[in-house]
Parts: C-alpha cells; sequence; structure tokens
C-alpha cells in the first residue's frame, strides 16, 4: 500500500525503450481503466499455472492465496504469497516462465523484494529477463498513456 501511495501503478523501463516490468493496478479487469493491466487476470493465470505445474516442493499452499501485483516482458508474475493475515508479512513468489525453477519464494516484502532486484542482489537471478546493467525508470501509468 505504501509503494502505491508514493508510486501509483505503472512500469519499470529501459532508457532505450524496451520494456522491464510492469506493477499492476489493484482493480478488477472489468474497471474503467480499460488500458491498464490489473492484477486480476495475472492473478488467475499464476494460480491456474500453479495447479497445473504442482506449486514448488516443498510448499503445500492453496493457490487461492496466490495475488499477483506485477509482470515482467519475460513474461514472468510476480505475487504475494497471503497465507498470513497481515499483509505486511506477505513474501513475494515468482512465476518465471524461462528460470531454473518453475515457481520460487522469496522471504521479503515487494519493495524488498524489487530493491534487491534492482541492486543485483540475487544469485541466481530471479527473472527471466536481465534487468542487470540496465538503466531503468519507473513510469506512472499515467505517463505511460500519454506516450
Amino acid at each position: 500500500m505504501a509503494f502505491m501511495s508514493i508510486y501509483g501503478a505503472g512500469s519499470f523501463e529501459a532508457a532505450d525503450g524496451r520494456g522491464g516490468g510492469v506493477i499492476l493496478m489493484p482493480l478488477p479487469k472489468e474497471s474503467i481503466y480499460l488500458d491498464d493491466e490489473t492484477f486480476e487476470e495475472e492473478t488467475q493465470n499464476a494460480r491456474g499455472a500453479w495447479a497445473m505445474l504442482g506449486g514448488q516442493e516443498g510448499l503445500d499452499i492453496d493457490p487461492d492465496h496466490i495475488l499477483a501485483w506485477g509482470v515482467t516482458s519475460g513474461p514472468d508474475i510476480l505475487c504475494w504469497l497471503t497465507t498470513d493475515p497481515d499483509p505486511d508479512q506477505w513474501p513475494v513468489l515468482v512465476w518465471g516462465r524461462h528460470t531454473d525453477e518453475d515457481f520460487t519464494l522469496f522471504p521479503c516484502g515487494m519493495v524488498e523484494f524489487l530493491r534487491r532486484l534492482l541492486l543485483d542482489e540475487y544469485d541466481p537471478y530471479p527473472l527471466s529477463i536481465d534487468l542487470r546493467d540496465v538503466s531503468l525508470r519507473y513510469l506512472h501509468r499515467l505517463e505511460r498513456q500519454k506516450r
């Protein structure tokens, strides 16, 4: 909630215009913002993939506890695992489309995950697209629409 109140929905893009990732709007797909990506469809995609692929070994969760908050051009889906009643305790679950593991759990929140990602603190790298050594900027969804 703090990230959205400061930055809002938008995207990480390379200075040369290549896409990197989108922070989804927390609105249903039937919202008035028809041109924006929303979390509902990507959440359904991630839950379906979890059920189809058998989840992650050693992690027994109900797919209803997966909630998407972002996507990459990889096309990975970035999610929260919502098993804790406190949203501040929701770890990040990544469905990596072209990574070694289908699903990887990161024991940190969204902002910390993004911080570590942008500072290249993960080994192995958790996404299907490589955003290392790329100059990224964050564009609010309204700015992206203007462009």
